[in-house]
């Protein structure tokens, strides 16, 4: 009951926590109420999916909006967003790699942003690829080949 209520407010106020000065303090907030709903929805697989579906929707949505200014001050809680999501177990995490909120773009956004400009460290978010590509290569070579 609640995912849904804090997906839809985080979405629909995110250009007022974006803009201000504790906007990164928010998104952990927020992030954090994402990361004890997964907690508390391990047995609840479509529970389990919705919630990370919300983060990244938070997520992606918030990056979307960055620019090189913006982007320095949201680093350590994208970091830290990062890492989160590349310590969970796999059985979790297989929801974000199957997910409708593909990593990559995430990951895409905040390459074309960085273009040389700032110093943004890419190392979590670059771990958390590295996990996210190889656990989609392994869920699809075990997948039977349709060819056959």
């Amino acid at each position: 009951m609640l995912v849904p209520r804090v997906r839809a407010f985080t979405l629909k106020n995110i250009n007022h926590y974006f803009k201000h000065e504790k906007g990164p303090e928010a998104f952990d907030r927020f992030i954090v109420i994402f990361c004890q709903a997964l907690i508390d929805s391990r047995k609840n697989n479509t529970l389990l999916a919705q919630t990370i579906e919300s983060m990244l929707a938070y997520t992606d949505r918030l990056v979307s909006l960055l620019d090189q200014d913006s982007l320095v001050r949201y680093e350590n809680s994208l970091a830290q967003l990062f890492l989160r999501l590349k310590n969970l177990d796999d059985d979790v995490l297989i929801f974000l790699v199957q997910g409708q909120h593909p990593m990559k773009r995430i990951a895409q956004h905040l390459l074309q942003l960085e273009k040389g400009v700032t110093n943004y460290d890419f190392k979590p978010l670059a771990e958390l690829m590295t996990r996210v590509f190889a656990m989609n290569y392994e869920y699809w070579l075990g997948e039977k080949d349709p060819l056959a």
